[in-house]
């Protein structure tokens, strides 16, 4: 793996490289020690300002020791440093793991005059996005918006119809359940476009992420970083008490995301039941307990009655 990334930076831009055999002792001999995996700016100063100023790799392994670079960087730091001076790595080759987020944006000859002008330009962008989510069979559960504003008081730019200086923002959101529909995912990115104020006039670029992937054919999450650590499973059983709590029940159609709920209560739903249900599947529920309730108490009259009457005789 360390040969791998240091022939892959030194072949930058376009080039290829092999690096291997006494290629990669020559290479790394003159390579800069900045440019080892886990050694940055700031320890790569600490080397260059000692009595002997260490440059490269091959400075390291002849002007110092492996106990001095323990000393100095820490037991673990300088024996990973000092094997990767030597091209030594233990690390393994994995597999990457699955795709961690799907984008879209454009930031070239956006100039709009009417406020519903961006709104059909995201509805668009999330109609290939759901595309892109269905051939891949993911759904997501959670949306970036991604808007480029023109910044004040900066001239035209150069380029023809080019977004120039802008100011970047960004807002993000959650979904009540992951999903892959077009009109559930422009209708997120759009609540985002209302919440950042921005005139129409002034923004040059617009893109959306979709990320918090979740594939349906395998019940799994495909979650990315250790944040994502909370399963989503789509249990209506475990999440109806959840809902019925906070009083805020979500109809079929509206039940891929939810504007009500604040992003804290939201997490906490999800935490506590990993999963979302709708008002239907509430209601069916409510009706079969109403049922059995009113059997309940037919059944406890009927005794009363029975009780009543032989007591009377």
């Amino acid at each position: 793996m360390l040969l791998a990334r240091i022939a892959t930076g030194l072949a930058k831009p376009n080039g290829q490289m092999w690096l291997g055999g006494d290629a990669a002792s020559q290479v790394l001999e003159t390579l800069p020690v900045e440019k080892l995996p886990g050694v940055g700016w700031k320890r790569a100063k600490a080397l260059q300002q000692r009595a002997f100023p260490i440059r490269t790799c091959g400075d390291l392994r002849s002007r110092m020791t492996l106990s001095a670079l323990q000393s100095l960087f820490g037991n673990r730091v300088g024996k990973l440093v000092w094997q990767r001076a030597a091209g030594k790595d233990s690390q393994p080759v994995q597999v990457l793991k699955g795709q961690a987020s799907i984008s879209a944006e454009m930031n070239y000859g956006m100039r709009y005059t009417q406020p519903e002008q961006p709104l059909e330009f995201i509805r668009e962008l999330a109609d290939g996005l759901a595309r892109r989510l269905s051939e891949k069979g993911l759904r997501s559960g959670n949306i970036t918006l991604k808007v480029m504003r023109a910044k004040e008081g900066v001239p035209n730019p150069v380029k023809f119809q080019g977004h120039g200086i802008c100011d970047t923002f960004s807002r993000s959101t959650s979904l009540s359940c992951p999903t892959d529909d077009q009109m559930a995912i422009a209708d997120a990115a759009i609540s985002l476009l209302d919440a950042l104020s921005c005139p129409p006039s002034e923004i040059r670029g617009i893109g959306i992420k979709l990320s918090s992937f979740f594939e349906p054919s395998s019940g799994m999450h495909v979650f990315q970083t250790s944040r994502h650590v909370e399963e989503w499973e789509c249990r209506a059983e475990g999440a109806m008490k959840s809902w019925l709590n906070t009083g805020q029940l979500l109809d079929d159609n509206e039940n891929l995301h939810m504007k009500q709920l604040p992003q804290q209560q939201k997490a906490d739903n999800w935490r506590s039941t990993g999963a979302c249900i709708t008002r239907s599947q509430v209601c069916e529920s409510l009706v079969g307990s109403r049922i059995f309730f009113l059997l309940t108490l037919f059944s406890l009259g009927k005794l009363f009655f029975f009780f009543f009457h032989f007591s009377r005789i």
